[in-house]
């Protein structure tokens, strides 16, 4: 069973990824993923992309004015881009998902959730992959 472990290291919310082994007995993480900033709720909602290079996206609702989505590489762990919202108590990052592409430019999209935007209405941000900027807001 694949897992991934979050723990709290000194009030920063910490995200553990662990490989699928036939070897129960390792128990060492594969990547360890560091938040930002006491209460960001780092690790809430994560989802990998698949393309030419693997990515791991992270929710953090949590962090700053109204949240932040954080993407990783899976080979090597390097931090590519952060969106951050700049709309207050949004909660962006809440909830993350990994779509079939939407705008056709051949990878996969990311859509994040931000339940908390417009007094509590909600909004659905959808991101491409390949440039890693915003195409649509639902």
């Amino acid at each position: 069973m694949c897992t991934y472990r979050r723990s709290v290291l000194f009030a920063v919310t910490a995200l553990c990824i662990f490989a699928c082994a036939a070897d129960a007995q390792n128990r060492s993480p594969l990547f360890t993923f560091l938040g930002e900033s006491a209460g960001a709720e780092f690790g809430a909602a994560v989802t990998r992309l698949d393309g030419p290079v693997p990515l791991l996206a992270v929710g953090a609702p949590g962090e700053g004015v109204g949240g932040a989505v954080h993407v990783f590489e899976l080979r090597g762990g390097q931090k590519v881009v952060s969106f951050v919202s700049a709309h207050a108590g949004e909660r962006f990052g809440h909830a993350l998902v990994a779509a079939p592409d939407l705008n056709g430019d051949g990878t996969e999209d990311l859509w994040i959730g931000a339940p908390e935007r417009g007094g509590g209405r909600g909004a659905v941000y959808a991101y491409s992959t390949a440039s890693m900027t915003a195409r649509y807001r639902v």
